[in-house]
């Protein structure tokens, strides 16, 4: 038996080489008549399992044999449950027919049947040892009752449990098929020996959901120590009920669900609740906080059953797919346990203490030794959160890295797949996302929330603005591929990996972390866009139609930078805007030949050199009032500027001239929109220039824009020139300068400190921009903060892009602990 591949966007990654992870081995196979079972419990000696024929079928577990058969219920049985105590030894069962019948397992005689107030099947039943009662997960979409008194009368009926069984012959397989001849010992006729027949009182019924109770498991009240009942439906919901005095419930906890995905299955392990879905997801829920902390990926059909196994859990699915998961949440096995379905599965030690999983399906019922997992030392299983959160991030980038999400591709169905898988992933880490869209014709955005639980009268919220857009990478250009992360000397190489998928993931996993260890007390909420490397265009429309949605906000967060240097971790407090501009002139007449036509006309290229070059003198911008509100260096700055310069070899005027002073560039300029080169011996009828202007603080955005336009035309116009020439400006963002001294800057530069161990953060500008920043203070009115996570070396937009591994794991801690403290900043 060999493992499978987890889905592919499952971030639930195993750890170690296949071959040394340890897979659970069959021990034997159970089959009468070749019927499928649908339901399985296991008592210490016994098997029991109910299948789509009306039958009940008892085996040894000692020696596999089948001791008899048991009548069961007509519509095939939809559920086993043993219940063994002092005065009670019974097998309780329900079915398609909607009854439960209680069986006495000593003597194998039936000694009750159970009649709902309402017609339909039974899918689970539950026993409170406490109160005496059986609760049952009815189709009517009732949780009903009964209580059931110890000593059950026994109806006149012979006792199979003298039956000689009948002896399987071993075969040539690995393991042993017990295939017993039919001619075991049937039972008699129901209708012959009267059994006491209860219907549910009308009192004892609560309507639980809005759909069908396919699941009930009990779960451990974290504060006292109680039994709480959970119960699940084929509404996607999961609700928790605390039992009454009276044995009826009460709601605790209401998990709203989805239509889309009913919850097929539960099981709890200590305070943490699994929720099996029918789109093969696996909730996880902190019961002490009640919250969903994560989702797990690992199976491709409904997963059916889950059952724990002391702090392992596993999960079983229609497609006959068992995985493993530890306390870490990774799973350390994913086989293939039936060649079809799996419609059942029970744990119970064997003779020996030692723990058994039985599982039944189509092909009968399978027994499974070596059940608990043993890592051979390759995985420490109680790692800390910290370190499993690391795992999880490399991973996920991993993956996240193979996405082409090149958002100046006119396919945009790259981009449209790594938004899906980005909201998997985050889904997975606890968050609720969701897909939302922008302008029209571009790509989705990605918004997520992580909910944190507090007792503080005011919960903060913190918004992280980032984006999985990424510039194009010309494979001749890199060592490696850039679309497969590659890990060598302590660097992550990959397109993105610092700019800005290597950040997203890091927040999210923070995140994630706290929300496990039950330590998350702020709400994060993430945006996620997909057109920042084109100038963001979407985003002022995605946030205003989602801004109830997303709420009021105490700080934004941002990472999307690099230091400065290589070794002093730094915050980033100011970025200057730009205003892009696309000129175009034009002749009436075709591309010409320079030696016939050279010089005897207005040619646009001469033009376009011409205009371009009244701009500026290399020194000074020609545009009128440009300079008339550029905020001044203050003596602070200054003294910054010569320390900076001190570490990074430049002179303290090259910083002013890159943070803090406007600019001028010609980007490109050449022939037709495409902006290529021209035949040396042809005149070209189109020339295209792009230019770009720097702004900085308090330079008015709308005013040097439409101040740059005046300029070009009237400069234009005194050339006298017969061509023509357009202008357009198809992006423009403002400046952004942050606040040194409010309270979310000053914690972060403690946070930064802490973690790097150093006694100050260097605090730097830059000259690019980030279009979003500002736009979504004015939005939502509260100040960004800036959180550069790479080395000044990352070579972000270029070929070799890397971020340290040391970097992107301290990045994580900075903002875990950053998260952790914003709730009593």
């Amino acid at each position: 038996m060999e493992q499978i591949e987890l889905p592919e966007s499952s971030i639930s990654r195993r750890k170690g080489p296949k071959d040394n992870l340890h897979l659970p081995t069959k021990a034997h196979s159970l089959q009468f008549n070749n019927q499928a079972v649908q339901s399985l419990c296991v008592s210490k000696d016994r098997i029991f399992s109910g299948c789509e024929a009306p039958e009940i079928h008892v085996w040894d577990r000692s020696t596999y044999e089948r001791i008899c058969t048991l009548p069961g219920h007509t519509g095939g049985l939809t559920a086993l449950l043993i219940v063994e105590d002092d005065s009670r030894n019974w097998l309780i069962s329900s079915g398609g027919d909607g009854t439960v019948k209680v069986w006495c397992l000593r003597t194998n005689q039936l000694l009750l049947v159970i009649h709902p107030l309402t017609p339909g099947r039974i899918f689970s039943v539950v026993w409170s040892p406490q109160n005496s009662v059986l609760y049952m997960g009815c189709q009517s979409t009732s949780i009903q009752w009964v209580m059931l008194p110890p000593n059950l009368p026994q109806p006149s009926r012979p006792d199979f449990s003298s039956i000689k069984p009948m002896h399987a012959n071993p075969t040539s397989a690995r393991f042993f098929a017990s295939s017993p001849q039919p001619s075991a010992p049937p039972s008699p006729p129901l209708n012959k020996i009267p059994v006491p027949q209860l219907t549910v009182d009308s009192r004892n019924s609560v309507t639980a959901h809005h759909g069908y109770v396919y699941t009930l498991t009990w779960v451990k009240d974290p504060s006292n120590q109680k039994s709480w009942l959970a119960s699940a439906s084929g509404a996607g919901d999961v609700r928790i009920w605390e039992q009454q005095d009276d044995c009826s419930l009460s709601l605790v906890y209401d998990f709203k669900g989805s239509y889309d995905s009913a919850v097929l299955s539960l099981a709890c392990i200590e305070t943490t609740l699994f929720v099996g879905m029918q789109d093969g997801g696996i909730k996880v829920i902190d019961l002490e906080t009640g919250s969903i902390i994560r989702l797990l990926l690992g199976h491709e059909a409904p997963v059916l059953h889950l059952s724990p196994v002391d702090t392992d859990l596993y999960s079983a699915s229609l497609d006959g797919v068992i995985c493993r998961w530890n306390t870490s949440l990774e799973c350390t096995a994913c086989f293939q346990a039936h060649k079809s379905s799996i419609l059942s599965m029970a744990t119970a030690p064997d003779m020996s203490g030692r723990a058994q999983l039985v599982t039944g399906g189509s092909e009968g019922v399978h027994v499974w030794d070596g059940v608990k997992a043993r890592m051979d030392g390759l995985i420490d299983v109680d790692k800390d959160d910290d370190e499993a959160h690391g795992d999880t991030l490399i991973y996920s980038l991993s993956k996240m890295v193979s996405y082409r999400t090149v958002s100046r591709n006119a396919d945009r169905q790259h981009c449209r797949q790594g938004a899906i898988f980005l909201k998997n992933t985050l889904t997975q880490l606890g968050a609720e996302a969701e897909l939302i869209t922008g302008a029209a014709g571009k790509n989705p955005l990605v918004l997520a929330r992580f909910t944190g639980k507090t007792d503080r009268p005011a919960k903060k919220r913190v918004l992280f603005y980032g984006h999985y857009d990424v510039v194009s990478a010309v494979r001749e250009s890199w060592d490696s591929n850039p679309w497969t992360l590659d890990a060598r000397n302590g660097y992550l190489y990959g397109r993105g990996v610092a700019d800005n998928k290597g950040p997203i993931l890091a927040m999210a996993t923070a995140a994630s972390t706290l929300l496990e260890q039950r330590s998350l007390e702020v709400d994060l909420v993430m945006l996620i866009e997909g057109e920042e490397e084109t100038g963001s265009a979407g985003l002022l429309e995605a946030t205003q139609s989602h801004r109830n949605e997303i709420g009021d906000v105490d700080v934004i967060l941002v990472s999307n930078s690099s230091w400065i240097d290589e070794v002093n971790p730094c915050i980033l407090y100011g970025l200057r805007g730009v205003v892009h501009v696309s000129i175009q002139i034009t002749s009436d007449k075709a591309d010409q030949h320079s030696g016939v036509e050279g010089g005897a006309g207005n040619e646009p290229m001469l033009d376009m050199v011409r205009l371009l070059a009244t701009i500026s003198d290399n020194e000074r911008i020609a545009i009128p009032d440009f300079y008339e509100s550029v905020r001044a260096v203050d003596e602070p700055e200054r003294a910054l500027y010569e320390k900076l310069a001190e570490l990074t070899g430049r002179t303290p005027q090259n910083l002013r001239s890159r943070f803090c002073e406007p600019s001028f560039s010609i980007a490109q300029i050449g022939k037709g929109t495409a902006c290529s080169m021209a035949g040396s011996t042809v005149i070209p009828s189109q020339v295209q220039a792009s230019v770009s202007f720097r702004i900085v603080p308090d330079q008015d955005l709308e005013s040097i824009a439409s101040n740059i336009v005046q300029f070009l035309q009237s400069s234009f116009s005194s050339l006298q020139s017969l061509n023509h020439i357009d202008i357009k400006i198809p992006h423009k963002a403002d400046y952004w300068l942050g606040d040194l001294s409010s309270p979310e800057h000053l914690l972060m530069e403690r946070c930064i400190a802490d973690v790097w161990g150093v006694p100050n953060v260097l605090r730097i500008r830059e000259g690019g921009s980030v279009p979003g920043i500002r736009m979504l203070e004015k939005v939502f009115g509260a100040n960004a903060v800036h959180v550069p996570l790479g080395q000044a070396s990352d070579n972000a937009h270029l070929a070799n892009e890397r971020i340290r591994l040391l970097n992107l794991r301290r990045g994580h801690e900075v903002f875990r602990r950053f998260l952790r403290d914003m709730a009593s900043s």
